[in-house]
């Protein structure tokens, strides 16, 4: 009797080391989800344009069309883990060697171990699917055959919601001194009438003489948003990174107030897409979501339209 429950006993262990064994391969583990999920979302929001490309893309192919749509399903990727598992595919069609795919997450801000241990888990999870997988099913798979149709710019429509033209930002050495004339923010202007980041919150706060509305980012909660409202409706928000300096710096018109002074002669809620292009047109842009962009020096300058196809906002990153 002792004997049966003696073997019992082992066999219970056997199959339960088992189970958490195998366990491991089949399930990866949240807080390496969660690691991956925030520097995603960080990286898409202030990383380069290729990242962002890529998250876009992977929205795209489990059916987030409008930019708005892709917007809100990023933001909210912590809570997606089906957008996470595209991304995580896409990853893996790449190809690569393992040190390869380690580096691709690593490099947005992983941990080494939560890197290695996501690496791990989608090759051992492909190496299952290649070897359960055959070839007449892998024809017939439906997803498969979405995601192996690419989508070209010319196929979106709904611009300029839909601005799909992804482009590396290239440099335009050749472009002249970016200056602005608009009223208000003055004092932040260099002598050359540009406007140069970083530069610290206590400067801005002092040059405008506005308290501003302060917002902490859900994810990143060490960093802040500074919102800046002028009494000519002038609205700049600025956001404090590393050493109280500004990462970047937007400009737009409360309630839909025009803001003239931008450079090449643009004006907030009022200048078309066209008008921006035509302006632009000399200069080497990438068009995606819904701004156009370009880069002078080491800094970016974004104009994002408004759902009335209009210029409704100007970064500067």
């Amino acid at each position: 009797m002792k004997k049966t429950i003696f073997t019992t006993a082992i066999f219970v262990v056997m199959t339960l080391t088992i189970q958490s064994v195998f366990g491991q391969t089949k399930q990866l583990p949240q807080e390496v989800r969660t690691d991956f999920c925030k520097n995603a979302y960080y990286n898409y929001k202030y990383g380069t344009d290729a990242f962002k490309v890529w998250m876009t893309t992977s929205a795209r192919n489990i059916g987030f069309n409008s930019i708005v749509d892709i917007e809100i399903a990023i933001e909210n990727i912590c809570n997606n883990k089906k957008l996470q598992d595209e991304f995580f595919q896409n990853v893996l069609r790449i190809g690569g060697s393992r040190d390869f795919i380690f580096l691709q997450f690593q490099s947005i801000g992983m941990t080494a171990v939560n890197a290695k241990t996501l690496t791990d888990y989608l090759i051992e999870k492909e190496n299952d699917k290649t070897q359960v997988v055959t070839p007449k099913s892998i024809t017939n798979n439906p997803e498969i055959q979405v995601n192996s149709n690419s989508v070209k710019k010319d196929e979106i429509t709904g611009y300029p919601t839909e601005i799909y033209n992804p482009q590396p930002l290239q440099d335009n050495p050749s472009l002249g001194i970016i200056k602005w004339n608009v009223q208000g923010i003055e004092k932040l202007l260099s002598t050359d009438g540009s406007i140069k980041l970083p530069m610290t919150i206590t400067k801005i706060k002092d040059a405008l003489k506005v308290k501003p509305k302060v917002e902490t980012d859900d994810y990143f909660p060490e960093l802040s948003d500074y919102i800046f409202t002028l009494a000519n409706g002038i609205v700049l928000s600025v956001r404090n990174v590393q050493e109280n300096k500004t990462g970047w710096l937007i400009i737009e018109g409360e309630n839909d107030k025009k803001i003239s002074g931008l450079p090449f002669g643009l004006i907030i809620n009022q200048s078309t897409i066209k008008d921006v292009e035509k302006q632009l047109s000399n200069i080497k842009t990438q068009k995606l979501g819904n701004y156009i962009e370009f880069r002078k020096g080491g800094m970016d300058y974004r104009f994002e339209f408004n759902k009335n196809k209009t210029l409704g906002k100007v970064h500067i990153l």
